[in-house]
């Protein structure tokens, strides 16, 4: 919540009482349109001047100095007391550590934006000059990209379309199926299937990595039809048939004709790749028929 609120602003129900006024662009020295009392220019990249939001610094009224960035870092003001921002940092924020090397839990929800922060949060952040404006909902669609609101792109799960038919898959808002047979977590989203691709013949997805186990190898496939992988995120490596090993960084393609035997794994934490195969028994329907319905693009932890 503490990035959150010091790179965005106007987030999750708090805000900065500055007693901010809009001004002309043409008139302010602010990139922004924005004047803090005292007249420091407050910046806030390319929002339009009609929406005051707080993009990358903290007003505060013992500022010297508030310097403005416009490549969206956040940028943070010089106090004349330090400890005011470093203090306002340890009260939004907590620490978090994660098992399996994610950003997020999956399963937690955020209703912050519901409930806003308890009576004791409140009178806390009032000592920063901070406080809370309980019926704020931010827009969030600027950036992921899901407005309108109540379209669910990229906040709700889809599914593949209709054979013959158009469609759209959000990234990682498709089907997901999770395989533990080989050694690492595999988490397999199908694109396309042979039911959409129809004479075609192929099969498209992504396969999301966990870290190969000391204690297994990476198993040795080979298929009727040919195979290509994409890394999406991460590095991956692959040994192609006597070929020696090769890895494969973010953007890296690596090909296997029909029938040539393969392996590949990830010695990193987290990697992505995007399969393509060929014929109806591929790598993608295989991983698939081994593994389960999953419902997050991470996976557990061993």
């Amino acid at each position: 919540m503490a990035r959150r609120f010091l790179e965005n602003g106007l987030e999750g129900n708090i805000y900065a009482k500055s007693n901010l006024k809009t001004a002309d662009h043409n008139e302010s020295p602010s990139p922004s349109g924005l004047v803090a009392p005292g007249g420091f220019p407050i910046c806030v990249g390319s929002l339009p001047r009609e929406r005051p939001v707080l993009s990358s610094a903290i007003y505060h009224p013992s500022l010297r100095q508030l310097p403005c960035s416009h490549d969206w870092q956040p940028a943070l003001p010089l106090p004349a007391n330090q400890d005011i921002c470093r203090d306002l940092f340890y009260t939004l924020g907590t620490n978090y550590t994660s098992a399996t090397n994610t950003p997020y839990v999956p399963q937690a929800s955020n209703d912050s934006s519901a409930t806003g922060p308890d009576a004791s949060g409140i009178s806390g952040l009032e000592s920063f000059d901070v406080y809370a404006q309980l019926s704020f909902e931010p827009r969030r669609d600027f950036v992921n990209g899901s407005a309108p609101s109540d379209e669910g792109w990229h906040t709700e799960d889809a599914s593949l379309g209709e054979p013959g038919k158009p469609y759209f898959i959000a990234n990682n808002y498709g089907p997901k199926y999770l395989n533990s047979k080989h050694g690492a977590y595999q988490i397999i989203q199908p694109l396309v299937t042979n039911s959409q691709a129809q004479d075609t013949n192929f099969t498209l997805s992504t396969i999301i990595l966990s870290r190969q186990r000391t204690s297994s190898s990476a198993p040795t496939w080979s298929t009727a039809g040919a195979t290509a992988f994409e890394v999406l995120e991460g590095s991956v490596q692959i040994q192609i048939g006597d070929y020696p090993v090769a890895q494969l960084e973010m953007g890296d393609v690596a090909f296997v004709p029909a029938t040539v035997s393969y392996s590949y794994w990830t010695e990193g934490s987290y990697a992505k790749v995007l399969s393509v195969n060929a014929g109806q028994d591929g790598l993608n329907q295989q991983l698939i028929a081994e593994g389960k319905d999953w419902g997050y693009p991470t996976f557990p932890r061993y």
